[in-house]
C-alpha cells in the first residue's frame, strides 16, 4: 500500500464533516472460516481509542467535479465533537491507497493524528 502525507493548505475547503462519528471496530475471523464486523473499538499503538470521523470531500474525474464521503480514522480518548457542514481540519492527514482485488476500483483509507480545534 502507498501512503502520502497530504497537505493541509492545499486542501483548504475540500473535506466538510457530516456530522457522524462513531467508534473504529476491527474484523474477527470467526468459528465457520468467514469474517464479520466485530463490536469492540479499535485503538492505535497507545491504547488511545480509534474514531472514523465521516466526511464529505471533493473529487476530480476527468475534469467532472463530485463530492464522496470519506472516513477519516483519528485517535481521540473522548468521542470527537464536529458540527455538520464545517470544513473539517485534520493534523496530519494522510492516505493510503491500494487496489481492492475484487472490482479492481482504488481504495482510499484516511487517517490524522487528530483534528484542528
Amino acid at each position: 500500500m502507498a501512503k502520502y502525507i497530504l497537505d493541509a493548505n492545499a486542501l483548504d475547503g475540500t473535506f466538510s464533516y457530516t456530522g457522524i462519528v462513531a467508534p473504529k471496530t476491527g474484523w474477527v475471523d470467526g468459528d465457520d472460516g468467514k469474517r464479520t464486523r466485530s463490536n469492540v473499538q479499535e485503538r492505535d499503538d497507545n491504547g488511545v481509542p480509534l474514531w472514523l470521523v465521516s466526511t464529505t470531500r471533493l473529487t476530480e474525474n476527468y475534469g467532472r467535479l463530485s463530492e464522496t464521503v470519506a472516513d477519516v480514522t483519528v485517535p481521540s480518548l473522548d468521542k470527537p465533537i464536529v458540527t455538520r457542514h464545517t470544513n473539517a481540519e485534520f493534523i496530519g492527514l494522510s492516505v493510503e491507497v491500494r487496489v481492492n482485488k475484487n472490482t479492481g476500483n482504488l481504495v482510499e483509507n484516511f487517517t490524522a493524528l487528530g483534528l484542528v480545534e
